[in-house]
């Protein structure tokens, strides 16, 4: 799995290409010290959404399993992780996906990134990752 940038977190958080540009002049600008706190701010922002999406795909895959739609397996979470994952590089590589998922994927990050600009504006935290 590629570790992504802070400007590829950006686009996956749903900002547009004009603020993820003015992220990209902010930062080169920055010292050392804005440039790491930029950083902690994005990655943390990024593993919460990791979280949060995972866990909701794990939600989906259960039913599914409860269903018998999928296998019941020990690792679930890991394949439901492991999907979001895969989501996130085909947004970034621009790869089409079904128009009901992709507006699933925009409505959870416009509702996550709404929550976590405005809980990351008022402090910043060392991301425990």
């Amino acid at each position: 799995m590629k570790k992504f940038t802070i400007f590829e977190i950006a686009k996956l958080l749903n900002f547009n290409d004009q603020e993820i540009k003015d992220i990209e002049t902010d930062y080169k600008a920055s010292d050392e010290a804005k440039r790491c706190e930029t950083m902690d701010i994005f990655y943390d922002s990024y593993f919460e959404l990791l979280d949060k999406l995972a866990k909701i795909k794990y939600n989906q895959f259960m039913e599914e399993a409860s269903e018998g739609k999928r296998e019941l397996k020990t690792d679930l979470y890991q394949q439901a992780k492991r999907a979001v994952w895969t989501d996130f590089e085909n947004i970034l590589a621009g790869k089409p996906q079904e128009v009901d998922q992709l507006d699933e994927i925009r409505n959870k990050l416009k509702n996550f990134t709404q929550g976590a600009i405005s809980k990351n504006s008022t402090s910043v935290t060392t991301p425990a990752h």
